[in-house]
């Protein structure tokens, strides 16, 4: 019973090792530069790119049918762009770091701009979707960026942003993996997330947690709908821009 006990407990262990080494770790960069060299180790691992494409079913999932225009702050090598196949006529990426720059314009099917989020370089009411995953945690000013996402957006625009579950954080500490959760300034629970959104006017359209299982697997969405909501290792708000109501000029003097 013993040795069934500690191969348990080991197995148990690996498996959340692996779910937290997987999904904590950032997923794009636009505050701080962070090195090619990381993307294609991380590249090179299945079970990282089956968790971006969990993230872009995410992404996708909650995306209108109808999007001229889609900023992806913190696109990296550009593979949600890939990944996402739905017509867009405008797709463009905000990436800080320059050879990641590279390759999302020679792999993905898109314009990417070498900017700061906190600035970002775009018109007002100029864009129709924003996706940001894993960025928001490791910028030095959320608020800022809350503020230029609200910009940029068109009038009802739509934007989803993803973040880690600060419990997971904890966890993934206490197994000692504090290297998973390095460059996260800000630690986001989901009711914070909300807040952050609604005090600039966002209309929160939908929010929960994500399990994201470490890898593909026929009873994947079970455990998902199962554990999800509560052993979600990242948060994520769908958030609309709302109109702004219209001033009613009083005719009496």
């Amino acid at each position: 019973m013993l040795f069934y006990f500690i191969v348990f407990r080991v197995t148990c262990r690996g498996a959340i090792n692996n779910i937290l080494n997987t999904f904590l770790t950032s997923n794009s960069s636009s505050g701080n530069e962070i090195s090619l060299s990381y993307y294609k180790e991380r590249a090179k691992d299945s079970t990282f790119r089956y968790r971006c494409r969990k993230r872009s079913l995410l992404v996708s999932k909650f995306m209108p049918n109808k999007v001229d225009s889609w900023l992806d702050i913190g696109c990296a090598d550009g593979l949600m762009f890939d990944l996402i196949k739905q017509p867009i006529r405008n797709r463009i990426g905000l990436e800080l770091d320059l050879s990641l720059i590279r390759v999302a314009k020679k792999n993905a099917n898109c314009s990417v701009i070498r900017a700061d989020a906190h600035a970002i370089p775009l018109r007002d009411q100029s864009v129709d979707f924003i996706s940001c995953t894993s960025v928001l945690e490791h910028l030095f000013c959320p608020k800022k960026v809350v503020n230029d996402i609200y910009r940029v957006l068109s009038e009802n625009g739509k934007a989803v942003i993803i973040t880690p579950n600060p419990f997971a954080e904890k966890v993934a500490i206490f197994l000692g993996h504090s290297a998973d959760v390095e460059g996260h300034f800000h630690h986001f629970s989901l009711s914070a997330l909300i807040e952050l959104f609604k005090s600039r006017n966002f209309l929160i359209e939908r929010w929960g947690r994500y399990l994201f299982p470490p890898v593909k697997s026929p009873f994947s969405n079970i455990l998902e709908k199962i554990f999800g909501s509560l052993f979600g290792v990242i948060n994520y708000v769908v958030v609309r821009k709302q109109s702004r109501p219209k001033v009613i000029r009083s005719e009496v003097k």
